[in-house]
């Protein structure tokens, strides 16, 4: 589609759910994730108010700079996410998206700005517990995860702060993913 970056979205779009990928030249592979009942109440969207469309710039701009050490971190990361999410270990998920978020940022000095590291810091003193930039960065959209002690704080203080969010719906269905790394 002209647009530079991985091939995970389209992927997410194609098969829905939260999904653990496994890409090796050209074979893909899928694993559907539980997402552990908890965490899904403790999972939200925040707009950032930061709307620029600089995905583009920034996936050059880490091309450009290709941090192997980074990338090889993103990836235990999400391996270690994806352990916790079986073992529905809330608190260290939430730790690791804390991580995740920071080795994010040593991709390319675009990912984040003064702006968004201010909201991320709002975020965490309105009661998340970790948060990350949603697509290459710049702007957009944040997962954030509530603080599991304080369930329902963070949704309070950004209704009073009027900062928009919305809920993360899990799909439970039990949908099965079909010939996952076959093709």
């Amino acid at each position: 589609m002209g647009i530079r970056g991985g091939k995970q979205d389209q992927y997410c779009a194609a098969y829905g759910n939260a999904l653990f990928m496994t890409f090796e030249g050209d074979r893909v592979e899928l694993d559907e994730v539980n997402i552990p009942e908890e965490l899904s109440r403790l999972l939200i969207i925040v707009y950032t108010g930061e709307r620029k469309h600089k995905g583009d710039e920034v996936i050059k701009d880490q091309l450009d700079r290709y941090n192997v050490k980074a990338l090889h971190r993103q990836k235990q990361i999400a391996k270690a996410m994806r352990d916790c999410l079986e073992e529905q270990n809330t608190c260290g998920f939430g730790k690791l998206l804390d991580e995740a978020w920071k080795v994010k940022r040593e991709l390319s000095p675009l990912v984040s700005n003064a702006e968004l590291d201010d909201f991320y810091e709002k975020c965490l003193s309105l009661g998340a517990m970790a948060g990350c930039i949603m697509g290459a960065g710049a702007g957009g959209y944040m997962l954030v995860m509530e603080n599991p002690d304080a369930e329902g704080e963070l949704r309070h203080n950004l209704i009073l702060q009027n900062i928009p969010y919305h809920n993360i719906e899990i799909d439970t269905s039990g949908i099965e993913i079909i010939g996952k790394g076959d093709k």
